[in-house]
């Protein structure tokens, strides 16, 4: 069955880990960054239904932490983090199962995940300024730009990503007397990178 993964985006230096509380009852979390989750809201639930939650989502966590946070969704992380990103502040996105490579056809280059703004800079002045475009690189040509990392940042931008939302660990409890609970939020975050061959080098982490 498709499966629908949230991606939370709030605006760069802020930090949602307040709201893991709330977002935690939502579905499995993932946090990226203190600025980005990705919530796996399981099995696609209808078009209606899936709105509604993730309207319900930003106003929650907007009301709880007082900033505008962008919001997408769409069948894997990739395509719901560029939805997110391509979302307006305190924006909303949704990509249908199956619309994936229509939606990213058109979208600039710069909110592909792995894209910094040099590399972007770069992929422009050679006629690559949006993502379908680079999904239509030969691998060959993905490789001699970004080495190894130039074959998954090209299935990316195709759509295809089978990673999963990795839950964060859950907060101790530790009793104080009689029946009280002290929860404790998740150690700092750790970030993955890819190492990447000569050439043009992405110059961001994936998401």
């Amino acid at each position: 069955m498709p499966r629908t993964i949230i991606t939370i985006q709030a605006p760069a230096g802020a930090d949602l880990s307040p709201a893991l509380p709330y977002l935690d009852r939502a579905g499995d979390v993932e946090i990226r960054a203190p600025s980005l989750i990705y919530l796996n809201a399981g099995v696609s639930p209808s078009a209606k239904r899936l709105r509604r939650k993730l309207v319900l989502l930003r106003e929650t966590v907007q009301a709880l932490l007082n900033i505008h946070v962008r919001l997408g969704a769409a069948s894997s992380k990739t395509v719901s983090l560029v939805a997110a990103r391509h979302s307006p502040p305190g924006g909303l996105t949704i990509v249908p199962n199956g619309d994936e490579a229509k939606f990213l056809e058109a979208v600039v280059i710069d909110l592909l995940p792995g894209i910094g703004r040099r590399t972007a800079t770069y992929l422009r002045n050679r006629g690559v300024n949006t993502i379908g475009k680079f999904a239509r690189l030969p691998q060959t040509a993905a490789v001699q730009l970004f080495g190894l990392a130039g074959i998954i940042l090209r299935e990316f931008s195709r759509g295809a990503d089978p990673r999963d939302v990795i839950p964060h660990s859950p907060p101790p409890a530790i009793k104080i007397g009689r029946g009280s609970l002290l929860s404790l939020f998740a150690t700092p975050l750790t970030y993955s990178t890819l190492g990447v061959g000569a050439g043009a080098r992405p110059d961001s982490t994936l998401g």
